[in-house]
């Protein structure tokens, strides 16, 4: 009963960093798509996010020694003031220099937040299968926010907002973070070692401890869901020029369910947790592939296979094979920090300006986008992307860090 409750209270919480990110994400570029704002690139705010999560980086090292109940309430706080700047700079005339600062502070809130919360998700739900179900829960709140949320007006900004503040509220009355013993991280110690030294907290230990995996997870994320979201405005109104962007995009949430729910048995199916990080960079390329295309169909099928990539690349999968790679709790803890900000942070910064310039260049003087120079590009770097982690990825031990303490 008492592991129930604390699945509970973290699905709870990581829903409400989530749901937070999903009042803005889709709703955003389908509001500045709109012509009568005169059609603005989405893709600059979104890499004034990315910068504003690599300060967040800086700023989870800073507050590393806080209590978890008040560190992420403070970054709740600062999503809410970013999105409240936001929200007063879509209100009449759009002010795309405040837009651009609120994003930077939504992001510095958004990456902190979502790097601690997953760590704590991923570190204390027991056992290590709930894990999958607690982010399910999470992608559910997703599809209920995205059926009440219009683009027509930026009020999204102000559901950013509640969901901030509630997130600040559970922590703060929720059980707090367990205290680690101490002495109770150590080094691994040679045989016959006279002694066991405590081990000094290593915040890149994600870096060194497994680079490919690293590198693989940073460059395909620059064209993950933000790259995708960028264009998503421009794109739905060329290629659904009758339907709702926003209600259209629950199709990528059902995709993410959809994943959720069948994921132990998707990679049992694949054999192991590199083979699922392969074969999710391996659809996420044909997805792109598909998009390049621009016509209903195709984008349909994409759009179904969406769930694939942001599982398979920002969220459970590569949480659950950092969790693999580490035993010691100071350095799972450091790396699924680091690992939200290579996921979704810095790769944000590079990715708007990235998915802007490919737009640029395939737009043609009538202003038609040829959407295949925009998003094949994106499909050839992730099927290279794919090869490269095949061979030089670490295979990681069957069992979770989660699994072992159990076990013990």
């Amino acid at each position: 009963m008492r592991d129930m409750k604390k699945n509970v209270y973290l699905a709870a919480l990581f829903a409400s960093a989530l749901g937070a990110m999903a009042c803005y994400t889709v709703a955003l570029p389908a509001f500045l798509s709109d012509p009568a704002r005169g059609a603005v690139a989405a893709g600059r705010f979104f890499s004034c996010l990315g910068l504003g999560g690599i300060l967040a980086l800086f700023i989870a090292k800073l507050a590393a020694r806080l209590s978890g109940r008040f560190a992420v309430a403070l970054y709740g706080a600062i999503m809410a003031l970013g999105a409240g700047i936001a929200y007063a700079s879509c209100v009449g005339t759009l002010n795309t220099s405040t837009l651009a600062l609120a994003m930077f502070f939504l992001g510095t809130g958004q990456f902190a937040a979502l790097g601690r919360v997953q760590a704590r998700v991923v570190g204390e739900a027991r056992p290590a299968k709930v894990v999958p179900y607690i982010f399910l829960t999470a992608t559910a709140t997703w599809i209920s926010v995205q059926f009440l949320i219009s683009a027509q007006t930026p009020t999204f900004f102000l559901a950013t907002v509640g969901f901030s503040l509630f997130l600040a509220f559970l922590s703060l009355v929720g059980p707090g973070e367990p205290r680690a013993e101490s002495g109770s991280e150590t080094a691994p110690s040679d045989v016959g070692s006279a002694s066991e030294a405590p081990r000094r907290s290593n915040f890149l230990a994600i870096f060194f401890g497994a680079p490919a995996f690293f590198l693989t997870i940073f460059v395909s994320s620059i064209f993950a869901s933000n790259f995708f979201f960028s264009e998503w405005g421009k794109f739905s109104r060329d290629v659904f020029p009758e339907s709702n962007p926003t209600a259209l995009s629950v199709v990528l949430q059902i995709a993410e369910i959809a994943t959720l729910a069948t994921l132990t048995w998707l990679i049992a199916k694949v054999g192991g947790l590199k083979r699922a990080i392969v074969a999710a960079l391996s659809v996420s390329a044909a997805r792109y592939f598909l998009l390049g295309f621009a016509e209903p169909t195709s984008a349909f099928i994409a759009m179904l296979a969406h769930g694939v990539m942001y599982v398979g690349l920002q969220s459970v999968v590569p949480a659950l094979y950092v969790d693999r790679c580490f035993t010691d709790e100071s350095e799972r803890k450091n790396a699924q920090t680091l690992l939200a900000v290579a996921a979704f942070a810095a790769p944000s910064a590079a990715s708007g300006v990235v998915a802007e310039t490919l737009e640029r260049a395939a737009t043609n003087a009538d202003g038609a986008i040829a959407w295949s120079q925009v998003f094949w590009p994106a499909a050839l770097v992730l099927g290279i992307v794919a090869v490269v982690f095949a061979i030089f990825g670490r295979t990681v031990a069957a069992e979770t860090s989660a699994d072992k303490a159990d076990a013990a």
